[in-house]
């Protein structure tokens, strides 16, 4: 899988769906913040099926 990259276009309507007005520069950071979030998302060990989960290690008292 290619590490994701987004480009200052994508960064511009992130921000502007939230209602940022940031300067080109920071909008180049931005992006470049962006592509590395997205990285470490797709490195976070997802679980195959909803039915493979860790809940068997969680146990609840309720007393």
């Amino acid at each position: 899988m290619s590490d994701p990259t987004f480009t200052e276009a994508e960064a511009t309507a992130f921000a502007t769906r939230y209602g940022l007005n940031l300067p080109a520069d920071q909008m180049a950071t931005l992006a470049g913040k962006m592509a590395e979030i997205a990285k470490a998302g797709l490195a976070i060990p997802r679980p195959s099926t909803k039915f493979v989960m860790p809940a068997p290690v969680f146990r609840v008292n309720n007393g």
